[in-house]
């Protein structure tokens, strides 16, 4: 289903938490890695983690996950409660609205083919 990440900022493995990694952002991690600039999903959160009384995601185009948490704080409006929790992950390619699509034919199949071979015709009906 998806990887094990370990995350957080500590020396030893208690400060460590361990997330599923899903394939679509598995994909969003490979795809963004590579571009200076990257779209990032902040997820911001208040009230008990059980039962959030607000929730929200923000899509923010930042170099880092500071910068996009910092680039949400500023821009979220109505502004999120002061007790919000804020988190950042790079934006996966289903998140942002790609769909999947088949592949372009290739030229030497498009260079074989002949006008009247082709679905659109040049005498259309009216």
């Amino acid at each position: 289903m998806g990887n094990v990440s370990s995350l957080g900022h500590g020396c030893g493995a208690a400060a460590r938490s361990l997330r599923l990694i899903f394939p679509d952002e598995e994909t969003g991690i490979a795809y963004w890695s590579t571009r200076e600039w990257k779209k990032w999903a902040v997820h911001v959160v208040a009230g008990p983690a059980k039962k959030p009384s607000y929730k929200r995601t923000a899509y923010v185009r930042a170099r880092t996950r500071e910068a996009a948490i910092a680039v949400a704080k500023r821009d979220l409006y109505p502004p999120a409660p002061r007790s919000a929790r804020f988190d950042a992950r790079l934006a996966g390619p289903h998140e942002l609205g790609c769909v999947p699509t088949a592949a372009y034919p290739r030229r030497d199949e498009t260079a074989a083919r002949s006008p009247a071979s082709s679905s659109f015709s040049s005498g259309a009906r009216r």
